[in-house]
């Protein structure tokens, strides 16, 4: 990208992470900017899933601790409060 630009053949960038589009949009062939542009996607999608994922194990291992320690309670152990008047 930087040649194309010395050479007068392509304007100015505003900022250098602009160049890879660039050049996939105006110089790569479609089939390779299509690519490319999928990949990016499935990274994020990626990504994405791993938070996911992270979420419900914490989640499912937090209702686990719930439910083991409702159900060690029985109901003999029980107390309702009692306020005196």
């Amino acid at each position: 990208m930087r040649a194309l630009v010395l050479q007068g053949t392509h304007p100015e960038l505003e900022t250098a992470d602009a160049a890879a589009p660039e050049f996939l949009q105006y110089y790569a062939h479609p089939i390779l900017a299509g690519t490319v542009f999928a990949g990016l996607l499935a990274a994020i999608m990626s990504t994405a899933d791993s938070f996911l994922n992270i979420l419900s194990v914490s989640s499912f291992s937090n209702a686990r601790t719930l439910v083991s320690t409702c159900s060690s309670l029985s109901a003999g152990n029980l107390q309702a409060p009692v306020s005196s008047m």
